[in-house]
């Protein structure tokens, strides 16, 4: 077990340093909104702090000021020097989330909810979101007995909320971020506030998957407000009026999703319990294994970098974390820069006339799908750039 990264075009992940994430549990992943070589994981256990990379996963050192055994992590896409952590599996009444605004030196801790009634309480944080638009608005959920949403608009100063919701995971719409989803543990529901930022948590709306969903593991939207749900039954999709589910994966044993949403369908990335991570470029009704090198480890959790050159990262059940580099799958993208432009197209002529090497242009650009660069790209690329696509 260890750290894992590709340098060979994402074909497999190679060994790196361990550098002390030997044999770690992994909670959450957050990676950073601008440098896709920086990221942050929220370690199980009471001996391990957040731990940092800043390449790309070679090795990764504690924040020996942070707090330890940590649920969740999130990073403050408008201050990506605010980073908020939340407690990991404990027993007690009070429940607290931690922040930093100076990348993870000094922390604040700030109490978020005292629970009562006759439960032995066993919360984790799960998720922890920040509104993209308002540092000031962020919202908690956490996933065990009995569960709570807490939310707050004034920097995390006051919460309001409602508790005996285990919530597993947070998801903002991208094309709203008004529109939140959750998942709950156990029953399998999923939950759906139209403007959860103006209040009101508990006024939400049911978007009941169908029987035998089991937990809900993860929920992530794609660039097209449809919802992904992975659950301990499989992995599901709603597209605002009905349920669909995606088969083709070895397991219905999912437990984390990724979408990169550079593209249309999104790329969608799925973890399983025993099998590994699998990608699929056509929203989910084709899939291939995409862990080469990996072995079958239990992933726990995963996230892409919004950033280039894409990074996936991948945390697992004792086996730390593993991350590689992605590959474009942005039709038209010959240069494999992340952008359609017409030095794409005179690059695929190049290649047409035989000027240069097919060898030395991003395949993944391919738009009919004949696994070759020819006329059809440098069409389609010319009507991209005049918005006839």
């Amino acid at each position: 077990y260890g750290i894992y990264k590709s340098t060979d075009e994402a074909e497999s992940w190679n060994p790196l340093s361990q550098q002390g994430m030997i044999n770690t549990y992994i909670e959450d992943l957050a990676i950073h909104p601008t440098s896709s070589d920086t990221a942050f994981a929220a370690v199980k256990g009471g001996g391990y702090h957040l731990a940092k990379t800043t390449n790309g996963g070679s090795s990764w050192d504690y924040l020996v000021n942070s707090p330890t055994n940590l649920g969740a992590v999130t990073i403050d896409s408008q201050n990506p020097s605010t980073i908020w952590v939340g407690e990991g599996y404990h027993y007690g009444w009070d429940y607290y989330v931690y922040k930093t605004s100076d990348g993870g030196h000094s922390w604040t801790t700030i109490h978020i909810v005292q629970l009562t009634g006759g439960y032995n309480n066993n919360n984790k944080i799960s998720d922890i979101l920040v509104k993209v638009d308002d540092s000031d608005s962020i919202l908690v959920g956490a996933e065990r007995n009995p569960g709570f949403l807490v939310l707050s608009t004034d920097g995390g100063k006051t919460w309001e909320g409602d508790s005996y919701i285990r919530v597993t995971a947070l998801a903002a719409d991208p094309n709203n971020p008004n529109v939140v989803y959750w998942g709950k543990r156990k029953i399998g529901q999923v939950f759906r506030h139209p403007n959860i930022w103006e209040g009101n948590v508990w006024n939400h709306d049911i978007i009941d998957p169908p029987e035998g969903i089991g937990d809900v593991r993860d929920i992530e939207v794609d660039s097209d407000s449809q919802v992904y749900v992975a659950a301990s039954d499989g992995l599901w999709r709603w597209d605002g009026s009905g349920w669909i589910t995606l088969n083709g994966l070895p397991s219905d044993d999912i437990t984390a999703l990724a979408i990169d949403r550079s593209t249309s369908p999104g790329i969608v990335y799925v973890g399983t319990g025993e099998d590994g991570v699998f990608v699929s470029q056509d929203g989910g009704s084709t899939w291939k294994p995409f862990n080469e090198g990996l072995e079958n480890l239990s992933i726990t959790k995963l996230a892409i970098s919004a950033s280039l050159p894409k990074m996936l990262y991948a945390g697992t059940a004792y086996g730390g974390v593993w991350s590689k580099p992605i590959p474009s799958y942005l039709l038209g993208d010959v240069s494999g820069d992340g952008t359609v432009g017409l030095e794409d197209a005179i690059l695929a002529l190049h290649v047409l006339s035989g000027i240069a090497s097919s060898q030395s242009i991003n395949l993944n650009a391919d738009v009919n799908g004949d696994g070759r660069i020819g006329l059809e790209e440098v069409i389609y690329i010319l009507q991209k750039v005049s918005g006839l696509r």
